[in-house]
């Protein structure tokens, strides 16, 4: 399993009649790698979440967890 998770969504209109809904999701063991591509998919307008993952400390202990790390947004107006 890769160390950091990205995930991105872009969603753009009305909840009730959306233009636009897109996600990316993306996995790199770099965080400079994954910070580059955080930067430029919040420059296209996604909300950009990178999650780091990690050990559960609770049972089940061969389970895996993220942990959110980062959010990015991207610039509204």
């Amino acid at each position: 399993m890769s160390e950091f998770h990205l995930q991105a969504r872009r969603f753009v209109g009305p909840l009730s009649a959306p233009e636009r809904d897109e996600t990316r999701l993306s996995c790199s063991d770099s965080w400079p790698t994954l910070r580059a591509e955080a930067d430029a998919l919040v420059g296209q307008g996604f909300t950009v979440w990178i999650f780091r993952a990690g050990r559960a400390r609770r049972p089940p202990h061969s389970a895996d967890e993220l942990r959110l790390v980062a959010t990015f947004v991207p610039r509204r107006g």
